[in-house]
């Protein structure tokens, strides 16, 4: 049976652009992800502030925004967007859209417990994650 396709993001404010080391959280997710799946792992990089990782029916998305100026209520100058997914196609098997939440929950415990976030916006969108929809969640962020 087939459940609707959903990703879960999480978008983790920083008070500090410096706050966190993007190419290292990639360079140990890669890792992890590497040995777990081997070769069945495909990364792509747009520009260097944004990676994919697609597996089998899963995509893992990581973003870092460096916000040209802080903003001025809350002080957030950074926000790193995690985000798991289905890869695509209309539907995933059942069970599968639990397993990503969890996934992206323990991806967001392990950043939170090495890096001092401020906040954790979570979100939920149909379907397949893009660069594009990391833009608009950041248009969306509230003040």
């Amino acid at each position: 049976m087939l459940e609707p396709a959903q990703s879960t993001i999480a978008q983790l404010l920083f008070a500090d652009e410096t706050a966190i080391d993007f190419a290292r959280i990639v360079g140990e997710l890669e890792r992890v992800l590497s040995r777990l799946c081997g070769d069945t792992v495909a990364i792509a990089w747009d520009c260097d502030d944004l990676v994919t990782f697609d597996l089998d029916e899963t995509r893992i998305l990581l973003s870092w925004h460096d916000m040209a100026t802080p903003n001025a209520t809350t002080g957030v100058q950074g926000c790193l967007t995690v985000s798991v997914g289905p890869q695509s196609g209309p539907g995933i098997a059942a069970g599968t859209q639990t397993r990503h939440e969890v996934l992206c929950s323990r991806l967001v415990d392990r950043i939170q417990g090495r890096f001092a976030t401020e906040a954790v916006i979570w979100h939920q969108i149909s379907g397949e994650m893009h660069a594009e929809d990391v833009d608009i969640l950041l248009h969306r962020m509230p003040p």
